[in-house]
């Protein structure tokens, strides 16, 4: 697997911004010219690698004060997605395994802070980060584990988009 489709070599650089020289390392080991850029009116922007997609978001979605320039957007997010035509096959965090099921993850960390109502994912807050698990239909393995920084509740203002 190339290092730009790993877990681990993108969640170290959480709560940096696409001004940071490790970020901006990261991304050029990833292939990008550039990192990516916060387009004007939207709030967020991500790039997939494979099976494994990094967000970056405003500064204000996290509550942050600081402007850090137009475009500059904050590491915020990664998604994992294990099924589907291209799926991660890498390290995964919290001692998650590809085959846990909702039983398996719920015994593991407690009951979820919230749930879809179909069932079908999961969110817990595990040290600082908010883990997100959605499961195949039948609930008994992942497709999709995503870890974010908590957004704070009033961070989007009025009018804007988040992509």
């Amino acid at each position: 697997m190339a290092d730009q489709e790993d877990y681990r070599s993108w969640a170290q650089h959480f709560g940096k911004s696409t001004l940071d020289p490790a970020v901006v390392a990261e991304c050029t080991r990833a292939g990008l010219a550039k990192p990516p850029v916060i387009k004007r009116h939207m709030l967020e922007s991500y790039e997939s690698f494979g099976g494994l997609t990094v967000n970056f978001a405003d500064p204000v979605v996290l509550g942050r004060k600081d402007r850090l320039g137009s475009g500059v957007g904050i590491l915020y997010g990664i998604a994992l997605h294990l099924k589907g035509s291209k799926p991660y096959h890498g390290f995964l965090p919290y001692d998650v395994r590809p085959g846990d099921g909702q039983a398996s993850l719920r015994a593991k960390f407690g009951a979820p802070k919230a749930v879809a109502k179909d069932g079908h994912w999961d969110k817990w807050l595990i040290d600082g980060t908010e883990v997100t698990a959605s499961y195949a239909e039948d609930l008994q393995s992942l497709t999709t584990l995503t870890v974010f920084l908590p957004e704070p509740k009033s961070s989007v203002p009025e009018g804007a988009e988040k992509s």
